[in-house]
């Protein structure tokens, strides 16, 4: 399979400086996303009212005694309300994730450790089968400066959707350093996605009825952000989308580099 695309950068640069996120920038995030889940939250409550409306009428057929299939329709209609009041509760779990504060102490992290855990962790995809490039640099060398759990959720969160959107054969990975950042690129060849699908996939909960995944991937976003990166989704230059990933390298990239010469 051949590599996605992105030059190669001497891992011995400096590292990009950290930007901060103001509390106000948080709160405007948090009520956009509250927002988008207003919207997310319409649909299924909506067809929540309508299951138990025809829940009523099924119900009435069955206490008559002359519907041998009125059980059997009332069962299927309670599985379909728990079904929907779980998307509700995932929706709400996922506003909660989005609006926690950043942690006060971030640690230093060798990222394709982190990338290999959330490989083992994501179905269809294993170590053996996933293809990792790296250029000519030192994979192991490429540290990044962050919250553990954060990392790992941002890492699943990017292989479980773009497992969903085309399957796992068309998975290609790069890890790079470049411009003082580490860039971790996500490719799959099978997913074909419009600009409109692109954007929505990052705005909180604007695509959760396409995209189980969508809210998790937001978060992933604001989590990048508060680390004084970046994630996007583009289009793959031969065919396919890709989900990349900027971080700022963590000091401990330029001296283990420094002592390994």
């Amino acid at each position: 399979m051949d590599t996605i695309g992105l030059p190669q950068t001497d891992i011995s640069q400096s590292a990009a400086p950290r930007p901060s996120i103001s509390s106000s920038r948080r709160w405007e995030e948090l009520a956009d996303a509250a927002e988008g889940l207003v919207h997310a939250l319409r649909n299924p409550l909506f067809a929540l009212r309508l299951d138990l409306h025809s829940l009523r009428t099924v119900l009435k057929r069955a206490a008559s005694g002359n519907d041998p299939q009125a059980a059997s329709e009332a069962s299927g209609i309670v599985k379909a309300c728990e079904d929907r009041l779980d998307l509700a509760e995932q929706l709400l779990a996922g506003l909660a994730e989005y609006g926690c504060p950043p942690p006060d102490e971030p640690a230093p992290l060798r990222l394709v450790d982190e990338l290999l855990a959330a490989i083992d962790q994501t179905p269809g995809l294993s170590r053996g089968q996933t293809f990792i490039s790296h250029g000519d640099g030192a994979l192991g060398a490429i540290w990044v400066s962050m919250d553990e759990d954060r990392l790992e959720q941002i890492l699943t969160a990017m292989l479980e959707v773009s497992v969903a959107a085309g399957g796992p054969a068309g998975i290609a990975i790069e890890c790079l350093a470049r411009d003082g950042n580490a860039v971790l690129s996500i490719a799959n060849s099978q997913w074909r996605s419009s600009l409109e699908e692109r954007r929505r996939l990052l705005k909180p909960f604007a695509a959760i009825e396409n995209w189980p995944h969508s809210a998790r991937l937001a978060t992933a976003r604001r989590f990048a952000v508060e680390a004084g990166g970046r994630l996007s989704c583009l289009p793959r230059k031969e065919q396919g989308t890709i989900l990349r990933l900027r971080l700022p390298l963590s000091n401990d990239s330029l001296s283990r580099h420094v002592s390994s010469k």
